[in-house]
């Protein structure tokens, strides 16, 4: 179903009489993305992916990104935020030691690169891309990346952040479906369509409120000279350090017009208005053939396609609706077959204070936006609030800790003061924090929510406001202020011990993954010939 008022305020009203929110099935993820760097000078890793860390097509916990040298650690979904931080911990454990050579004749030590922002970049035909092996999978990945490489530069592929991944409990959903009466529909397609429409309120709720996380947990308000294509006048740099170059009153450069970042995202006009209008406006950007991408070509390996999207991941969102996948099926497919499982907000930068790269507090304050998200009223999206969503994004990513900060609030409303309104916001959710606390027998979720408060009424309280500020104090540039957070991070990962079980479970997903790719090469015929992937039809 697309957007239908009725239905959303009749569950939204049966929801308000529930007992509890947080549900013992809820799912919680974490995707945390990670530069392999020399720790002599901070310069990104030429090296191939550690062997010691098994394919980087076929591991479930450990694989690559953009590049080569671009790590993804991926948790199991978990029930708690404890266990979910202690395996993102663990998997860096594992990964540090496989970055540590062995003997005097391997290569030289390499850290995991603790900002959002990269390392010191090499020319532009220099950064790696991540190989994946001659299979069609393989292949269809290289090419992907190639894609990206000529649409947007491998520098800006090179940008990383966090991942926080969310289900609600089947539990849940099928309890509130017997408590809405019921339409002619059976019981199963009612709860399928529930699930749905839930999730999508959620997103357009989120969507609308994700620039107030990027002042909140931006922590990329400065670059290395060697990510910038050209001059950019919003740029200036330390006089101690004239590499480094940075925006004032910036959080996260990283979400910005120069950072990680679709241009073509407005044009598209996705909606969010319920899953089959999703699937519609995502097949049609997966199958619309863009002019300006015709000059590189399938046939020489340089793109998987010419369309506006090669493939539905490269729309990039601050939050997505995704749904596991079957082999060989695609992400669309998956979700026009089986719903919204989960969702995936995308719009966190890597947590530079903290070895894991996010805390218990960020994720539990993103968790409480996500519940309120699911209890407020969710009008549609149009074009014009995409546009509005993403001017305010850039002038956040830009100016967010700028006192006199105008944000738009909607086509006939006046522009307000952004912390004012960021004060607002959070307060308005003091009541539903006290709730969780209550269910859960803590008080994580208000101890989170005074944070951010006090975030908003003093800027210096923000990460980007302190990385600048002990930047400057120690009038370090943005290389040297990232290896020392990298030794740092190393030193506190290298006294911790990885458990055996935990080694163990790790170790046989290294060899499990070989054995998987080992398998998939040895059916590649001698002859290698590439499938264009399939174009939905919804």
């Amino acid at each position: 179903m697309s957007f239908d008022a009725a239905a959303d305020r009749q569950w939204r009203a049966t929801l308000a009489g529930a007992s509890s929110l947080i549900q013992r099935g809820d799912c919680y993820g974490l995707e945390r993305e990670s530069l392999r760097v020399l720790l002599s000078s901070g310069e990104l890793a030429q090296t191939p992916h550690p062997a010691a860390l098994g394919s980087s097509l076929t591991n479930r916990f450990i694989t690559t990104d953009f590049s080569e040298s671009q790590l993804e650690f991926t948790t199991s979904p978990y029930r708690n935020f404890a266990g979910l931080l202690r395996e993102l911990r663990y998997l860096q454990i594992f990964a540090r030691e496989a970055l540590s050579p062995a003997g005097p004749g391997d290569h030289p030590p390499e850290g995991l690169w603790p900002l959002s922002m990269p390392a010191l970049l090499p020319d532009e035909d220099q950064i790696p891309i991540a190989w994946y092996g001659n299979s069609d999978t393989g292949q269809k990945k290289y090419i992907y990346r190639q894609g990206l490489s000529r649409r947007y530069g491998r520098r800006m592929q090179t940008v990383s952040g966090v991942h926080f991944n969310f289900s609600l409990s089947r539990r849940f959903f099928r309890a509130l479906a017997q408590a809405i009466p019921r339409n002619d529909l059976d019981p199963a397609t009612d709860e399928l369509n529930l699930q749905n429409q839930i999730y999508f309120s959620i997103i357009r709720n989120f969507q609308r409120e994700s620039v107030y996380l990027m002042y909140l947990f931006g922590a990329s308000p400065a670059v290395h000279r060697s990510f910038m294509y050209r001059d950019d006048h919003r740029l200036q740099s330390f006089d101690f350090e004239p590499e480094t170059l940075y925006a004032p009153n910036a959080t996260s450069l990283r979400l910005s017009d120069i950072g990680y970042t679709n241009s073509n995202q407005c044009e598209l006009a996705i909606s969010y208005d319920g899953l089959p209008d999703y699937i519609s406006t995502m097949c049609r950007a997966v199958g619309l053939t863009n002019p300006a991408y015709s000059q590189w070509s399938f046939a020489r390996g340089e793109q998987l396609n010419d369309h506006y999207l090669q493939i539905e991941n490269e729309h990039y969102g601050v939050i997505r609706p995704k749904q596991t996948p079957q082999p060989d099926e695609r992400p669309l497919t998956a979700l026009e077959r089986r719903g919204v499982r989960y969702l995936e907000v995308r719009c966190l930068d890597i947590d530079p204070y903290t070895p894991g790269g996010v805390s218990e507090e960020r994720m539990a304050f993103v968790h409480l936006v996500l519940i309120n998200n699911l209890l407020n009223e969710s009008p549609p999206l149009s074009r014009a609030d995409c546009k509005l969503q993403r001017d305010n994004q850039v002038l956040v990513a830009w100016h967010g800790r700028d006192p006199d900060l105008k944000i738009k609030a909607g086509a006939d409303l006046e522009p307000r003061n952004f912390r004012e309104a960021g004060l607002d916001w959070v307060a308005g959710m003091a009541d539903l924090a006290r709730r969780l606390d209550r269910e859960i027998g803590c008080e994580r979720y208000e101890r989170s929510l005074e944070a951010q408060l006090a975030k908003f009424r003093d800027p210096e309280l923000t990460p980007s406001a302190q990385m600048l500020r002990e930047m400057r104090t120690q009038r370090l540039g943005h290389i040297d202020f990232g290896l020392q957070l990298l030794q740092r991070h190393r030193e506190s990962l290298r006294e911790q011990e990885l458990p055996p079980a935990v080694r163990r479970k790790f170790e046989h997903a290294v060899q499990e993954s070989i054995r998987k790719y080992d398998a998939i090469e040895s059916a590649v015929k001698s002859h290698l010939t590439v499938a264009m992937p399939e174009v939905c039809s919804g």
